[in-house]
């Protein structure tokens, strides 16, 4: 069972949780240029950091490190839903998590 004491001794690496929850995190760093080729739209520059950190049949959770807006990430979002139809996926930036609703929102 997962308390709030568990919680605050994971610490604040924000993949901790998801570790405890069992996904299986294996970060992979994505090359924006690659990606990019292949029509994923990425829209920061070179001072942020993208790694698929887990990836299951149908969830894909990735991990941004540096600053970017959110109307960015929604766009990332977006454009990666568009590229991978069948997989959910999720963004977490600065201890926060995004994804899209049914609308395509970022939420």
């Amino acid at each position: 069972m997962l308390t709030r004491e568990r919680v605050v001794a994971l610490g604040e690496e924000p993949l901790a949780l998801f570790r405890e929850l069992g996904y299986p995190i294996e970060p992979i760093e994505v090359d924006p240029h690659e990606w990019r080729r292949g029509g994923v739209d990425i829209p920061w520059n070179g001072e942020c950091r993208l790694q698929l950190a887990a990836r299951l049949r149908h969830f894909d959770l990735f991990l941004l490190e540096g600053d970017v807006p959110e109307e960015s990430i929604g766009q990332f979002m977006r454009s990666y839903g568009n590229y991978n139809r069948l997989t959910k996926s999720a963004v977490i930036n600065h201890a926060r998590l995004f994804d899209l609703n049914a609308d395509r929102k970022l939420r």
